[in-house]
């Protein structure tokens, strides 16, 4: 059923005045004429308009309580759902059974609507009998009711585990429904048999009007499986539970320092049965967590295009492990690319909207988020909308916070996750904000904070910097046409690692590529792997921050670039 909906027009209501607000129930139902006792009625039967909303006050003096009586006649019984609201309280009844009775709280908005308070019913074959009783509120009485589509709100898009953080022992659960309603999640430990329940919520409130519902779990142990499903409250029948039918499972990112493995990719601008194929490549190198780091072919439509084609396929292939997102250039292209914050706005606890920090282990996570590789252009570009500057000034101020904080200062290792790369990247507007916010803290050797690790993507070549030295290791050379803009390399003292994406000078196989990286207590090491699943990189870094070549294959080569 679509939108709401006028009642019939045989359904037509009969509206008595009462000279009290009645202390018992009043008789019916059909089969018998309701003893009204001298009670008088207002004017003709009439019909609720489409708006839904009758002022009674138009043609009633003002009076304590009105009973509006329906009786209709239907050849076949039928289920619709009603939606009243009320100037300042009703009951409501089919065929004398209660369906929704606020006498006792109000309507609970001064400003009433016709879906104030939702009620299912179902009529049978034949002579039915609705009853409305109003009592009177300030304005004499008014009162709203229409047909409501008799719909139930269900998952459409199955959850899924992100912004994890070992620190605060907390995830974060997402799905969606096919209706605004209020929704949460019951968990559990593994093996144990309580449930516990944390809902969509802000400020006290659980959420009523969301489709998008993110749940932040908190408190939890580490390195430990729980169990969770998802939990729906369905307003048409008085927000009775709608539990997942599914058990899933998650495991929190370890404390220690043992060793663990992510993966991390990023421009997967190819078709959804090509990134299908290569989340489960990806799948096959096991991991903790897993990291997508930006850039779906558009953002026209923000749930096909980003969800359905791009990252569900990642979310399935890594089900019961933590998916982290980063946001890409590719996020802030089409009419739809706002939406993007609707599901991935970091937690505040960990940053704000695109950038934050989380901890795994012995490792603290910076994910990075600095924007498109253009600013602000006239319309009809996709960049008309476009205001970065400010933002990325409030990230840097947040970095240069972060790195005198504990989650920082105390970790081992420090990696950063991003889509834009310092190095490698021969354009200018991208890779200098990305040079602008990090030599001050990165920059030099010795530095003054130390990254051990930085990984991201969009130059659609895999490639990997030689720290100190003005040459990097790529499958491809860089596009010719960006030479001209060239930035001194050898300042960063950490390698600069970039997935492969799609481009005519890529090798086969480098449609996309990924990385496995392994933390240990000595060491992290990092693997490449193209589409078909060959390795084609392997290196270690090392707490000092020196680098180990391991066995990178022959097609992985040794370039060197130009100098400023």
């Amino acid at each position: 059923m679509g939108s709401n909906q006028a009642f019939p027009e045989h359904w037509r209501w009969r509206i008595f005045i009462l000279p009290e607000v009645p202390k018992t129930e009043l008789p019916g139902p059909v089969g018998s004429e309701l003893e009204f006792g001298g009670r008088k009625i207002a004017g003709k039967p009439l019909a609720f308009p489409p708006s839904g909303q009758i002022r009674f006050r138009d043609f009633a003096d003002p009076c304590p309580a009105l009973l509006l009586v329906c009786d209709f006649t239907e050849n076949e019984a039928g289920t619709a759902a009603i939606g009243v609201g009320a100037d300042w309280a009703l009951l409501l009844k089919l065929n004398g059974a209660v369906l929704c009775d606020t006498r006792k709280t109000g309507n609970g908005e001064i400003h009433f609507e016709a879906n104030d308070h939702q009620a299912e019913f179902s009529w049978h074959a034949g002579e039915n009998q609705l009853t409305l009783l109003i009592i009177c509120g300030i304005s004499t009485g008014m009162a709203a009711a229409k047909l409501l589509p008799a719909e139930h709100p269900a998952v459409k898009y199955p959850p899924w585990c992100t912004f994890p953080d070992a620190a605060s022992g907390s995830v974060s659960i997402m799905f969606t429904s096919t209706l605004p309603c209020p929704a949460g999640i019951d968990w559990r430990e593994k093996g144990t048999a309580e449930w516990h329940r944390s809902y969509d919520s802000a400020g006290g409130k659980i959420r009523r009007k969301r489709t998008i519902h993110q749940i932040r779990l908190e408190g939890l142990k580490p390195d430990c499986e729980y169990e969770y499903r998802t939990v729906l409250l369905d307003e048409l029948r008085r927000w009775n539970d709608i539990p997942g039918t599914e058990i899933l499972t998650f495991r929190t990112l370890p404390a220690s320092n043992r060793t663990f493995t992510f993966n991390f990719t990023a421009d997967l601008q190819v078709s959804h049965e090509k990134i299908c194929a290569f989340a489960q490549q990806m799948k096959h190198q096991s991991a903790d967590f897993a990291v997508f780091a930006g850039d779906p072919v558009w953002n026209s439509n923000f749930e096909l295009d980003y969800l359905e084609r791009t990252f569900l396929p990642l979310a399935d292939a890594f089900k019961g492990k933590p998916l982290v997102a980063v946001r890409g250039n590719h996020e802030m292209y089409g009419k739809d690319t706002e939406r993007f914050f609707d599901w991935f706005s970091a937690p505040p606890e960990l940053g704000r909207e695109g950038y934050y920090a989380f901890r795994c282990g012995d490792v603290c996570f910076a994910a990075l988020d600095f924007c498109d590789d253009e600013g602000r252009c006239p319309w009809p570009s996709t960049r008309a909308l476009h205001d970065i500057e400010p933002y990325l000034e409030q990230e840097t101020r947040w970095l240069r916070k972060l790195v005198e904080q504990p989650i920082w200062r105390e970790a081992r290792w420090r990696i950063v996750l991003t889509h834009a790369l310092p190095v490698g990247d021969f354009k200018k507007y991208l890779p200098e904000h990305v040079r602008r916010m990090i030599d001050p803290l990165f920059g030099g050797d010795p530095p003054q904070y130390r990254i051990h690790l930085w990984l991201g993507g969009h130059i659609h070549y895999a490639m990997r910097s030689i720290p100190g030295e003005n040459r990097i290791r790529s499958a491809a050379p860089p596009e010719e046409r960006y030479r001209d803009i060239r930035a001194d390399i050898r300042k960063y003292p950490f390698p600069v690692a970039a997935v492969s994406g799609p481009s005519r000078l890529n090798p086969p196989g480098h449609e996309s590529s990924f990385f496995t990286v392994r933390v240990e207590k000595d060491k992290i090491t990092v693997k490449a792997f193209d589409n078909t699943g060959k390795q084609f990189d392997h290196f270690a870094v090392a707490p000092s921050g020196k680098v180990i070549e391991e066995q990178p294959d022959e097609i992985f080569r040794l370039r060197e670039l130009p100098l400023p």
